[in-house]
């Protein structure tokens, strides 16, 4: 192969490789964007605005164990990779 030739192919493909992490990265960051948005149009909904949600764990075992009540708790994941 041609020394030329070579070194250009070599040129070639080490300038893709930045293209291809930051249209990753992007890809990334658009679909985080798109669950934040998500949980917040959630939240903003109002059965959970008028109700006495917690939504920090530890707060709610604090509140439980001085109420004296039970832990009705509610676990779910926007996605599984």
């Amino acid at each position: 192969m041609n020394r030329y030739l070579h070194v250009g192919l070599v040129l070639l493909a080490t300038s893709l490789v930045p293209s291809f992490v930051f249209a990753q990265e992007s890809e990334l960051d658009i679909e985080q964007q798109r669950l934040i948005k998500q949980r917040d149009e959630k939240l903003a909904k109002a059965f959970l605005k008028n109700g006495d949600w917690i939504t920090d764990y530890d707060a709610a075992k604090k509140r439980a164990t001085e109420s004296g009540k039970l832990i009705f708790g509610y676990f779910t994941r926007s996605y599984a990779p």
